[in-house]
């Protein structure tokens, strides 16, 4: 009875092996994604940084252009802007930059108190929802202006 779940074993292990080697070859022609270990909230791992061309406009952080839509705005928020960040996973990502015309909707409901609505998807391909805290308060440093 041990000798045939012994071999059973064996060849498990065998398989598993020769999966994980060919695996490891694999990489070599296709590296794998790089770890995000700052969540996104390193000074080198930012969803948003500021342009080569114009430190003024922020832009998706190129490495982040896999995961999250590519944006460009104004660091400063220009006055009477209402300024909104989509935060959230993929069904966030997937309604698009205007997140699907929410800032023209906005626009006419608000217009009377905001001469112009801007909305930032920051909604990311399987980006877990523990980031969520960190990422709105560092988005409130940003903005300075939140809807709850």
């Amino acid at each position: 009875m041990f000798k045939p779940a012994a071999i059973i074993c064996a060849i498990t292990i065998g398989v598993l092996a020769l999966l994980e080697s060919m695996a490891r070859i694999v990489e070599i022609w296709v590296p794998p994604q790089a770890m995000d270990y700052g969540l996104g909230f390193e000074p080198g791992s930012r969803l948003f940084i500021p342009s080569p061309e114009d430190p003024s406009v922020l832009i998706t952080h190129p490495a982040k252009e896999l995961s999250f839509q590519k944006q460009r705005f104004s660091l400063r928020k220009a006055p009477g802007t209402l300024r909104i960040f989509a935060l959230g996973g993929s069904s966030i990502n997937y309604l698009g930059k205007g997140l699907y015309g929410l800032d023209v909707r906005l626009q006419q409901a608000f217009g009377h108190r905001f001469r112009r609505v801007e909305t930032i998807n920051a909604g990311g391909l399987s980006y877990g929802s523990q980031r969520l805290v960190a990422g709105i308060l560092k988005n409130r440093e940003l903005t300075g202006q939140f809807l709850s």
